[in-house]
């Protein structure tokens, strides 16, 4: 996990919902396929970066 940049992880999930929900509308995409994309970014993204709340944990 990078913890040289705290909140990244905050940050990149913000926009990749932002970005999801653009493109649900765009190409009508389900609200069971939305969890599930979700899901997996959030996976994805915590496994590599901290959120704020785990570095302030950590500090």
């Amino acid at each position: 996990m990078n913890n040289n940049k705290p909140g990244l992880a905050d940050y990149m999930l913000a926009v990749m919902d932002q970005i999801l929900g653009s493109a649900a509308v765009e190409k009508e995409v389900s609200e069971t396929e939305k969890v599930r994309i979700r899901e997996i970014n959030e996976v994805t993204v915590t496994e590599r970066y901290m959120t704020i709340r785990e570095w302030e944990v950590n500090a």
